[in-house]
């Protein structure tokens, strides 16, 4: 039985999810959330061994869950739903250490066979995706946030979204010195000067929505 936890902040989707897993006999969803924090929290509980986690959340973003689950004592396999099928998402995320990708308007379709692909250590991306795959990082317009680590890539979408430092020290178990630390090296890596400058830049790779300034 492949055991699986769905993470998407919107209802229907969830609903929907289940009921085409449902006939499936060999997938079992254990538990569906709505929010990253609660989701990594069932996750070390439950052991799931696919995670299909959407990319756009509140508070944590589907990157920032992404990279949790895969550091947790038993990470599951990571399957990214979105709507944002074009670059540099897929590579991002695929960077990040998703071993899927299932586009929103194909879940249906391809989300059953997304969850075998992965649970069997293989790589899935909905056919409509990999042309963006083969585009993204490319050419001179790649995305420069993929230069991040994953630990520099979730502090800076927190730092971004208004985190002091101070209170990402406290969230992370970490001292204030190591999120300044990882600030400076995160602007020096994007070649950008300031939290402004920062802001501007997670919009512009959709990170952050405009209406955030």
């Amino acid at each position: 039985m492949i055991t699986v936890i769905l993470i998407d902040d919107q209802e229907l989707i969830r609903i929907g999810l289940k009921a085409v897993l449902s006939h499936d006999p060999e997938i079992e969803v254990v538990a569906d959330l709505d929010n990253g924090l609660d989701a990594l929290r069932q996750a070390r509980a439950l052991r799931p061994n696919v995670a299909v986690v959407d990319v756009d959340m509140p508070e944590l973003s589907g990157v920032e869950v992404t990279a949790r689950l895969l550091a947790l004592p038993h990470p599951p396999q990571v399957i990214v739903l979105s709507v944002l099928t074009q670059p540099p998402w897929p590579q991002r995320l695929r960077a990040a250490g998703a071993r899927g990708y299932v586009a929103k308007e194909r879940a249906s379709t391809d989300i059953r066979e997304a969850i075998h692909a992965v649970h069997q250590d293989r790589l899935y991306f909905s056919p409509t995706l990999l042309g963006s795959l083969e585009a993204a990082g490319s050419g001179p317009g790649s995305d420069p946030l993929l230069a991040l680590s994953n630990r520099e890539l979730e502090i800076f979408t927190l730092l971004v979204k208004g985190h002091p430092p101070e209170d990402l020290a406290r969230l992370l178990h970490v001292s204030p010195k190591t999120i300044y630390t990882h600030r400076d090296r995160i602007r020096n890596k994007l070649g950008i000067r300031n939290d402004v400058e920062m802001t501007h830049l997670a919009i512009r790779y959709r990170l952050l929505k405009e209406t955030t300034l």
